[in-house]
């Protein structure tokens, strides 16, 4: 949206740098990812955020290891909040993937990512009233998902 909104670029143009610069940092991610948690893991601080971020990572990781590939592609490819190549990362070195499976997983995740979000993106562009309409939509999704983040599941009723 920013190569195609706020610089002019051609939508791909804009969909080229924006996978480049996505999955450039995920090739050096995935090679030293358990080094440098290892490493940080010993400052008490870094040890926590990663027993959370790992947990959670966990928790959330079903649908990614009973479909290994293409879970993992999918979730990354889910132009969401809190998924992504990064995320999708962290759940590959949490599940101990491959590092080449990880990473072509995560790319043709970020392809499909970029795919959705230059549609919407064009689809802006032409049609105004269907940019603001996803912004809007995009803000409330973005609000949902830290609320769902943040919200304490309810206690379930003893019968």
């Amino acid at each position: 949206p920013v190569g195609i909104f706020v610089f002019c670029m051609p939508w791909w143009q804009a969909v080229l740098w924006a996978v480049l610069g996505n999955i450039a940092p995920i090739i050096l991610v995935l090679l030293l990812l358990e080094r440098i948690v290892a490493w940080l893991s010993r400052i008490t601080l870094f040890r926590r955020f990663f027993e959370w971020l790992f947990a959670r990572a966990r928790s959330k990781s079903a649908s990614i290891q009973k479909y290994e590939f293409w879970g993992l592609a999918t979730f990354v490819g889910i132009p969401l909040p809190s998924t992504g190549a990064w995320t999708g990362a962290v759940a590959a070195e949490v599940l101990e993937l491959s590092y080449w499976k990880s990473l072509l997983s995560i790319f043709v995740g970020v392809l499909m990512a970029a795919t959705v979000v230059t549609f919407l993106s064009v689809l802006g562009k032409q049609f105004r009233w269907v940019g603001i309409g996803l912004i809007v939509l995009i803000t409330l999704g973005c609000i949902y998902a830290v609320v769902a983040a943040v919200r304490k599941p309810r206690a379930q009723p003893q019968p």
